[in-house]
């Protein structure tokens, strides 16, 4: 990536010349895991058996760069069939050079990583929040929305076209996609969440970008590498639009068209996708508000998977100030909502006066605050329960078990707190199993976190992931402090084998990403399922790679229902690394 010289001499640029790869089968895994159940049990650590994640940046290529990070992608970027890693930082460029700046990192195949020059100029990524990878131009590789501001300044949305076949990196084509024609001008806003999806189903990806003042925008794909943007014609009003956080697409009612959630912090909105515009259904969704201790929303980030693997999706709604919730689909338009008696236990208040109810900087919180600077017997002599907020989060599944487990990443600009681990033992029911990840003698204890995003990065069969962490620029500019963190990579280590195979696919009368598409694997009590999702949670995305595990069996049937209406069934086996184009 093209940085100041002084950034990190250090740093090893990757040639632009790059094979396209063709993935091939990979070799039998011999070995098997055990049967994923409608009852999860969770592995214990012991010496008998050893099943625990690591924290393997440093001996990755991860470690020495510090920074203010949030979202972040695992994107196979140069197309040789493994996940390569974009980093986003914040830096702002408060503090003059050197700055930290947002990163590519290439796979090598085998799980490490050395940062990539791919042609990019610093100037389309001040004060990112979001790196969103979709292929707009179904060209076969994936090109990049970068989305500037949110927090740290009124900043620029930006699309990179990949044309690193044709040895010119990523190429800024903002102007010809036509977003600078946009109203309220995409070049001078607080950016914050980017998503993709096919609204109207005609085989080429729309995005919807939100920011923290202004209405959301709705960019229509018009197949010919132009954007119109048709939020307003279509239902967005911009009464009401304030501080919105990430947009997540949901076909809630499964009637074959993309619906839209829309998070925010004093506002947010549920719309319906009816064919020629989306209707607002919040009030149908919420008919019991979604208030908060600060009486408002309050839901900063937002994911959607099939948490209780019944064949419809959910959404997992992370709140800044009050309970986290998630919405169990029926696949008919309807949810029920799941809290604490799912699990969900996280300690998201503080003792405040009755009418002390803005969750940051108030009376309470600076109790807290001091608490927390006394130790844990402060806090509890002071009467201040610790404050667990979801400001990071992501959604994978840890233990490749089939049902998604949640990591929430807490913390403020004012100080570091622990981050949470919760593991879906089935059954709509959550526990936390912090202690299977983060020791607690270690450095992670208390971090700032932000993007959380899965894959299986060395291609063992095997769910890895990585955390983007780092405080606030502006609060360290203004305060002289020091915020910025070193990332973290987390690699199973396991002594058993896994028995998986590999799936990616690509659309052509869909979109070439197949986003939208449901997959359903295994039989029986044994079905699992999985949905195609661009960037969600805290603005991050996972592999469009999924593994497969086959349990005690040497192969699975599998069936695709594509965005288009098509219908793929087929049987993959252990090994097998398969890439389906939709027929």
């Amino acid at each position: 990536m093209r940085t100041p010289n002084c950034l990190n001499p250090a740093r090893v640029s990757v040639s632009l010349l790059l094979s396209v790869g063709v993935v091939v089968p990979l070799a039998p895994l011999v070995a098997q895991t055990t049967n994923p159940s409608t009852n999860v049990a969770l592995p214990q650590n012991s010496s008998a058996q050893v099943d625990r994640y690591d924290q393997v940046a440093d001996m990755r290529g991860l470690d020495g760069v510090v920074g203010y990070g949030r979202g972040a992608s695992f994107a196979d970027i140069d197309s040789d069939g493994d996940d390569d890693l974009f980093v986003a930082d914040t830096d702002g460029r408060f503090f003059g050079a050197p700055y930290g700046m947002s990163m590519i990192y290439l796979n090598d195949g085998s799980g490490n990583f050395v940062p990539g020059e791919f042609n990019l100029d610093a100037a389309d990524f001040n004060a990112t929040w979001v790196g969103s990878f979709a292929d707009y131009d179904n060209d076969g590789d994936p090109d990049l929305m970068v989305g500037n501001g949110g927090y740290t300044a009124s900043s620029s949305l930006v699309l990179l076209e990949n044309r690193i076949d044709q040895r010119q990196g990523f190429v800024n084509v903002t102007a010809a996609a036509g977003f600078d024609s946009a109203d309220d001008t995409v070049q001078a806003s607080p950016w914050w969440g980017v998503s993709w999806a096919d609204y109207d189903n005609d085989g080429w990806l729309d995005v919807m970008v939100t920011r923290m003042v202004g209405r959301p925008l709705l960019f229509h794909n018009e197949g010919d590498g132009v954007f119109s943007e048709q939020g307003e014609a279509l239902g967005f009003q911009d009464a009401g639009h304030r501080n919105a956080k990430n947009p997540v697409w949901i076909d809630y009612d499964e009637d074959g068209d993309q619906d839209l959630y829309l998070s925010g912090i004093d506002w947010h909105a549920f719309y319906r996708n009816v064919g020629d515009r989306f209707e607002d259904v919040t009030q149908e969704i919420f008919a019991e508000p979604l208030a908060g201790r600060s009486g408002l929303p309050a839901v900063f980030a937002t994911a959607t998977a099939d948490f209780d693997q019944d064949g419809h999706e959910d959404i997992y709604l992370g709140r800044w100030d009050s309970q986290d919730y998630i919405l169990f689909g029926d696949g008919a338009g309807k949810f029920e909502r799941l809290g604490s008696e799912a699990g969900l236990d996280t300690i998201n208040h503080v003792q405040l006066s009755p009418t002390d109810n803005n969750p940051m900087g108030n009376e309470g919180q600076q109790a807290r605050r001091q608490a927390r600077l006394n130790g844990p017997s402060g806090e509890e002599d002071a009467g201040i329960l610790p404050y667990e907020n979801t400001m990071g989060l992501g959604v994978g599944d840890f233990y490749d078990d089939g049902f998604p487990d949640v990591v929430i990443g807490t913390g403020e600009p004012e100080f570091a707190a622990a981050d949470i681990f919760l593991c879906n033992r089935g059954q709509r029911r959550f526990e936390r199993c912090t202690d299977q990840f983060i020791d607690p003698a270690s450095d992670h204890t208390m971090t700032r976190g932000h993007g959380a995003i899965f894959a299986d990065v060395d291609r063992d069969g095997f769910t890895d992931f990585y955390f983007n962490l780092g405080g606030h620029p502006n609060y360290d500019f203004a305060r002289k402090t020091e915020s910025r963190e070193t990332n973290k990579l987390f690699m199973r280590q396991t002594e058993a084998t896994a028995n998986a195979a590999w799936l990616t696919l690509s659309g052509t009368s869909s979109n070439r990403d197949a986003i939208g598409a449901r997959i359903r694997y295994g039989e029986g009590d044994l079905a699992r399922y999985h949905y195609m999702r661009s960037t969600q949670g805290f603005q991050s995305q996972n592999s469009m790679t999924l593994v497969l595990q086959l349990g005690d069996r040497e192969s699975v049937p599998v069936i695709i229902d594509w965005p288009s209406g098509a219908t793929t069934e087929l049987t993959v086996a252990t090994g097998e690394h398969r890439n389906v184009v939709e027929q």
